[in-house]
C-alpha cells in the first residue's frame, strides 16, 4: 500500500555545521565565514542552525553576536 501525500509529516532540517564544525583541531570560522555559511544553508532551505555557546571559548564568543534575524544581503554599490 502506498503513502498518500496527506499522510506525510513535514520535515524540519536542523544543521550543526556552525556548532560541531569548530570542534575539530585547527577549525575556526571567522564571523564572515559564519555569515557566508549561514546564508548558504538558508538558501538551501535549512530551517534551524545550531550555534556554539559563547561559554565554549573566545573563538565562539562572537558567534552569538552575529546570530539573530537573517542579515541583509549585500547591496550593490550605485554607479558613479
Amino acid at each position: 500500500m502506498g503513502t498518500r501525500s496527506s499522510d506525510l509529516r513535514p520535515v524540519r532540517v536542523v544543521d550543526s555545521t556552525l556548532r560541531a564544525g569548530e570542534q575539530f583541531a585547527h577549525a575556526d570560522f571567522s564571523p564572515e565565514d559564519r555569515i557566508r555559511l549561514a546564508r548558504a544553508l538558508d538558501a538551501f532551505g535549512v530551517d534551524e542552525l545550531e550555534l556554539p555557546s559563547p561559554a565554549v571559548g573566545p573563538a565562539s564568543a562572537g558567534c552569538s553576536s552575529t546570530s539573530g534575524p537573517r542579515p541583509p544581503e549585500p547591496q550593490a554599490s550605485p554607479g558613479p
